[in-house]
């Protein structure tokens, strides 16, 4: 008796077959479209449009209320974090404010100078050091009736 590949060996060499090509097909895919994604990052991450510092200028908000909630409000963790990351947008826009082509892009960082005032307001560096200078600055203004009027002390 000469043995042969029988009918069901065909079918299950055939499925196997199959299978392997369905499966290197998705690995074929799946390999395209990954380096067709990183080729388009690439891309983002060479253009003048795209900065790392914006998304961080987007990202410091959260970064702050994160920080916040971990080392608190009378830490100082929060407030140099969200200081440093402001600071460092803003020297980066001043390096390229020569190359600014457009009003609206002066106007926001002139607007992000001034925005450096509102740490003066935030805890703890306020109640440590901007209202003692305050009152400091309102007794040498104003008699002491004035001021206690004005802070309720």
């Amino acid at each position: 008796m000469v043995r042969g590949v029988s009918g069901i060996d065909k079918v299950v060499n055939r499925d196997e077959n199959d299978y392997n090509k369905r499966k290197q097909y998705i690995k074929n895919m799946f390999k395209n479209f990954v380096l067709r994604k990183l080729t388009f990052i690439r891309k983002i991450l060479k253009s003048r449009k795209f900065k790392i510092i914006e998304v961080l200028l987007i990202v410091r908000p959260f970064l702050y209320m994160y920080s916040l909630l971990k080392y608190g409000q009378t830490s100082y963790v929060p407030y140099v974090i969200s200081l440093l990351i402001e600071l460092s947008g803003l020297l980066i826009g001043l390096k390229t404010l020569d190359e600014c082509r457009t009003d609206t892009e002066r106007a926001e960082l002139k607007g992000r100078v001034k925005g450096l005032f509102k740490y003066l307001l935030k805890e703890p560096f306020y109640s440590q050091w901007t209202v003692k200078f305050v009152r400091l600055l309102l007794r040498k203004l104003l008699s002491a009736s004035k001021i206690e009027y004005i802070l309720g002390a």
